[in-house]
């Protein structure tokens, strides 16, 4: 069952509210395929200065995971697959400096015969998610689970700030 939560088939949709016609717009398919919106799986949605929308969000497909990137750019949406070269992305967060975007976000990377499935790793775009950074691993995993994750960005020293929790077996 886990399997098939990981890698379950969805479509992400979207309607606004007018407040000058007191109506809902009509809703709008953004996107259709696989992606993971569990309970803290994805943080919130982005939004610029100028009105412009995005939200990341896992996407773990039987040969491919990455996190899933949609924007909204001059009124017209799109959908694409930010490789992270790693394994099942678990959770997503993000926020804003500017015109780049910092995602954070849960995975595994297994390298050199080691088994990795809880990785904290950070990856960035400087130009609204055209093209994006490498992710740069900000702590191993290992096998102890991690739960969710927030990113911040400071507002008083210009510092991001991730915060996560992560479980032990021993209670240490």
């Amino acid at each position: 069952i886990m399997e098939w939560l990981e890698r379950r088939h969805g479509s992400l949709w979207t309607a606004s509210y007018n407040l000058e016609l007191d109506a809902w717009t009509n809703p709008v398919r953004l996107y259709g395929g696989v992606f993971n919106w569990s309970k803290g799986a994805v943080d919130r949605i982005m939004r610029w200065p100028n009105g412009d929308l995005g939200i990341v969000a896992p996407a773990n497909a039987i040969d491919q995971s990455s996190v899933l990137y949609v924007s909204r750019r001059q009124g017209i949406w799109k959908a694409q697959r930010v490789s992270t070269a790693t394994e099942s992305v678990a959770y997503t967060s993000t926020t804003l400096i500017g015109d780049t975007v910092v995602v954070a976000f849960v995975a595994g990377r297994s390298e050199h015969g080691m088994k990795d499935v809880n990785s904290v790793f950070l990856t960035y775009s400087e130009n609204r998610g055209k093209t994006w950074s490498e992710p740069h691993r900000i702590i191993r995993g290992a096998d102890e689970p991690t739960l969710g994750l927030r990113i911040r960005h400071g507002s008083r020293h210009g510092g991001l700030h991730i915060v996560w929790v992560q479980i032990l077996r021993d209670g240490r």
